[in-house]
């Protein structure tokens, strides 16, 4: 214990001491009680002065940057409960990027975020705000609670001294949050789209199965049991189609060669089955009456 405060006093001792014109932070805290802490810090007469800022529980973890992002070398100290970082400000400015889940601790239902800083230099001007998880109910702060979206609490204090420390308080309880609902919803959605879809197919099937007369009349016809098979193909074909379609439906659906198509039903009107007449440049074919039932 002893050489823990020796050590912090060598650090406070030799510090150039700069002065804090603004400590600016903002902390998240999420369902789990993990905290997300960025403090900014802007600085007079501070070019490579050494500063620390002294934190009430462990930083598990910590960047460092300066104003343009870059990276800065820093040192964690623990001494107890507390974390001692401790960086060189590169000009006027520094800020602590800082995630922990040692802020923040559960009693029963009830969550206690508990915030403590001081630092090595006086500090113009502080001030810190908490955002609490979704579904948060407030149960006691030593903050301002801000009328938002979300629940916010606020504090903030000037000339505050390096022999003081800022702390944050804020108990709160978490609601049930309502389950997120969109996907259940979608696949509910699609599900029933998917049903529809069946549904929908399945009656064309069968408006279209009834629409196309069956052939057993057909096959089971004396006449049409002398014909070919090329022959057969196309009575066929015409008797599904009512009785009558065109010389290219019957080629495109018989894949009976054009030539062939041609020859054959020439020889079955001629032998009347089959009538052909011409309607604009399309030859219409058609069933006598011979299969007429």
């Amino acid at each position: 214990m002893f050489s823990k405060f020796f050590f912090l006093s060598l650090i406070l001792l030799t510090l150039s001491f700069a002065t804090i014109d603004n400590l600016s932070i903002t902390s998240t805290v999420d369902q789990s009680g993990g905290s997300n802490i960025l403090i900014k810090s802007s600085f007079s007469n501070s070019e490579s002065k050494q500063i620390f800022l002294n934190l009430s529980a462990s930083a598990e973890s910590v960047i460092v940057k300066d104003r343009s992002g870059l990276v800065i070398e820093h040192s964690i100290t623990r001494q107890g409960k507390n974390s001692i970082i401790t960086a060189t400000v590169p000009y006027d400015y520094l800020q602590f990027e800082i995630s922990s889940n040692s802020f923040t601790m559960k009693n029963a239902s009830r969550w206690d975020y508990d915030f403590s800083i001081s630092a090595s230099e006086n500090i113009s001007f502080l001030s810190a705000s908490l955002s609490l998880p979704k579904g948060a109910k407030l149960k006691g702060t030593n903050g301002a609670v801000e009328a938002t979206d979300s629940l916010i609490v606020s504090w903030s204090t000037n000339n505050f001294d390096t022999n003081h420390k800022s702390r944050m308080y804020a108990s709160y309880e978490l609601s049930d949050v309502e389950e997120d609902l969109t996907p259940i919803i979608l696949l509910g959605s699609g599900f029933v789209l998917a049903i529809l879809v069946i549904l929908y197919l399945r009656n064309s099937k069968t408006k279209t199965q009834a629409a196309i007369p069956k052939t057993d009349f057909l096959e089971s016809h004396s006449l049409f049991k002398t014909l070919d098979e090329n022959d057969k193909e196309i009575v066929r074909e015409i008797y599904r189609q009512k009785g009558k379609t065109t010389q290219s439906h019957l080629y495109l659906q018989t894949h009976i060669a054009k030539a062939t198509l041609s020859r054959r039903i020439n020889s079955l009107e001629n032998r009347g089955i089959l009538k052909k007449s011409q309607k604009g440049n399309r030859n219409l074919i058609s069933l006598t009456d011979v299969f007429k039932q």
